[in-house]
């Protein structure tokens, strides 16, 4: 099929759709898709018969003239690793009459980290050990890469979605906006008089919307046996580290002293 399209003037690409999924966890991987019409025959053969060099973004910019083909989380906030750029099959939309394709784009989102710590305000969620079973995560608004409008607050455009899906586990939900398609009975007003989710739902979308200090929080409770690991694991720092710290003879030689002592003990009450 031949497609004829009018004139020059009509810009070779127009955006068509922006769907951002972020899968939540303590390094969230995050998933973009961006769709474009395809506007002149042209471009449309240069689309099937040029691909662009693998992962190269800025290629997809230059040659789409479209700003919107971007990560929609500040790598300067989040450390971007594991990035991969995967182009879609070009396919004709009949009822709109044009042809339409998309970049998918892939990557894992870690937190910035000095040594072992993590830096403050660094990756999409930040992450907090509040009790030794109890991890709290919230989102930094910072992170976000999205349009913004009147005092800085992001903009989520016409056609464009962002979704989160939390774990299975997360409780103790609480969103500053709420989600698309939220129930007020899935809502309840929790002991800090803030509205907190209490629905079966785990997978949440906000779409064509300001987002003014825009947060979303929740925790999970580990297992048991993770406390008792932490606490394995912090017994055995603290060992190698009066085995190697600076009065680490004078415990080498207390250890001993303490053998010799029971030794003897044991020998004379045989």
């Amino acid at each position: 099929m031949l497609v004829l399209f009018a004139g020059t003037l009509v810009a070779d690409f127009k955006l068509k759709d922006i769907d951002v999924v972020v899968f939540a966890r303590d390094e969230p991987l995050v998933e973009e898709t961006i769709s474009f019409y395809i506007t002149t025959n042209e471009s449309l053969n240069e689309h099937k018969t040029a691909p662009i060099a693998r992962n190269d973004l800025e290629a997809w910019v230059k040659r789409t003239s479209l700003n919107d083909i971007r990560q929609h989380f500040d790598p300067e906030v989040a450390n971007i690793s594991e990035f991969i750029i995967l182009p879609q099959e070009t396919k004709y939309s009949a009822a709109e009459g044009s042809y339409y394709s998309s970049v998918r784009i892939q990557y894992i989102a870690h937190r910035y980290y000095n040594g072992t710590v993590a830096l403050p305000d660094t990756g999409i969620f930040t992450v907090a050990q509040s009790k030794p079973r109890i991890k709290e995560y919230v989102l930094n608004e910072e992170a976000l890469n999205f349009g913004s409008g009147f005092g800085g607050d992001a903009v989520l455009g016409e056609n464009v979605r962002l979704t989160l899906q939390l774990p299975k586990e997360a409780r103790g939900i609480y969103f500053s906006i709420d989600p698309s398609e939220a129930e007020p009975s899935d809502f309840t007003l929790g002991s800090d008089g803030k509205k907190q989710y209490i629905g079966d739902e785990r997978t949440f979308y906000w779409m064509h919307t300001r987002l003014p200090s825009f947060t979303v929080k929740y925790y999970i409770e580990l297992p048991l046996q993770e406390e008792i690991r932490q606490a394995v694991d912090s017994i055995a720092n603290r060992v190698v580290l009066i085995f190697t710290g600076r009065d680490s003879l004078s415990a080498i030689v207390l250890v001993a002293a303490i053998l010799v002592s029971t030794y003897a003990i044991l020998k004379v009450k045989k």
